[in-house]
């Protein structure tokens, strides 16, 4: 009887662990998908996006004609401080389809800070939006857009698309070796083009005779980028604010 007993104890004993064993070998059930799971629409967005860049051209150049703040090497006022002026005197003439002379320019730069004067009650430093205040009341042009909080890409889309762009940057950070060292506090440029195999913007710069199709990497831009604030000391605080002038329409639609 009590051998019985103990086979019988040893069996529930072996049957036990062999159940435990069991029940932990079992592979667990794959956990339940939410059709609603965010994953996939993140995928969906990051192949857009994709597409999107792949849609842009590897490179970009326009043709916008080149002048320097001082056409004649002349940098006493107003031309020290005129380069916002000439960066819309070159996109005028592009969007235009006319050309530009250094007599032309000079005359012009004069007229603007006069107006500037006028309007402003200055002529140096002008943020993005005064900028382009100077289109619409002093060159009666309505085909420009000014876009904030911009990025690259955008800056990219807008070249793709046929436009100039003219950014504020701080001067210094654009470390160009033809700016008396140690630069401009604060400057303005215009893109005219772009190449994604060098990872370089193309611009006219007017602080420089050496300006023309001059190139900056996008690093260098990205950092520089910051529209004026009103002061020297927190130009680096400014927004990534930029001016897209585009084509006269009688001339894009040609």
């Amino acid at each position: 009887m009590k051998r019985f007993i103990f086979i019988a104890i040893m069996g529930a004993l072996v049957f036990s662990s062999l159940f435990f064993y069991w029940q932990k070998s079992e592979p667990a059930p794959p956990p339940k998908i939410n059709s609603r799971n965010s994953q996939p629409e993140i995928q969906a967005a990051s192949d857009a996006d994709s597409l999107a860049a792949n849609a842009l051209k590897p490179s970009v150049l326009l043709s916008v004609p080149f002048v320097s703040q001082a056409p004649f090497g002349l940098w006493a006022p107003p031309y020290n401080e005129a380069c916002e002026e000439t960066d819309l005197i070159m996109a005028m003439r592009w969007a235009r389809g006319q050309t530009l002379t250094l007599d032309e320019a000079a005359r012009e730069i004069v007229s603007l800070a006069v107006f500037e004067n006028k309007i402003f009650g200055f002529n140096e430093d002008t943020n993005i939006e005064q900028t382009a205040r100077l289109l619409r009341d002093y060159y009666n042009y309505p085909n420009y857009e000014i876009k904030k909080d911009a990025l690259l890409g955008d800056v990219k889309k807008e070249l793709n698309d046929g436009n100039v762009v003219i950014l504020p940057v701080a001067g210094k950070l654009l470390n160009n070796p033809h700016f008396t060292p140690p630069g401009p506090d604060y400057h303005m440029i215009l893109i005219r083009g772009y190449d994604d195999n060098t990872r370089t913007f193309i611009a006219n710069d007017p602080g420089t005779k050496f300006g023309d199709g001059y190139s900056y990497n996008f690093l260098t831009i990205d950092r520089a980028w910051h529209d004026w604030t009103g002061s020297k000391q927190t130009v680096l605080q400014g927004g990534r604010n930029m001016l897209v002038v585009k084509k006269s329409e009688t001339l894009s639609d040609r």
